[in-house]
């Protein structure tokens, strides 16, 4: 089943940031889109407006072996940033 969460919820479980691992891992997906849209939303429910630039900096940190992949997400980070 799937759930709908609050922005509770949601702030709650992207606090820590340590699951961008086993997204990333995920081969089945197209991980750029996937971590954007993801980044996008989740920052919507924080209350702590740096969370979504702590975030992108995680991912970088992440993928920074990884140029391609690296290049994939962040560009697709910024068609959703406004």
């Amino acid at each position: 089943m799937i759930y709908l969460c609050d922005d509770k919820d949601i702030a709650r479980f992207t606090e820590k940031l340590g699951y961008f691992r086993h997204i990333l891992n995920s081969k089945d997906i197209p991980i750029g889109e996937v971590i954007a849209a993801h980044i996008q939303q989740a920052s919507l429910a924080h209350k702590d407006k740096t969370w979504k630039e702590k975030a992108t900096n995680e991912v970088i940190t992440l993928l920074r072996d990884d140029y391609p992949t690296l290049m994939s997400v962040l560009g697709a980070l910024s068609d959703v940033s406004v």
